[in-house]
């Protein structure tokens, strides 16, 4: 995940939990631990704004 865009930030306009996204990007939590639903609203953030 693009750590120049802050988890607050990437949570704010997802709604997936910050906690979630910190989580993955310090490998704490496994992406195919994530549910489809936070997937696909991330996947939508990145779609929207090309990072």
């Amino acid at each position: 995940m693009d750590k120049t865009v802050s988890a607050y930030r990437l949570a704010k306009d997802t709604g997936v939990p910050q906690t979630t996204i910190t989580r993955l990007r310090n490998k704490e939590r496994l992406f195919k631990n994530i549910t489809v639903q936070n997937l696909i609203k991330v996947q939508a953030w990145i779609d929207k704004n090309g990072k």
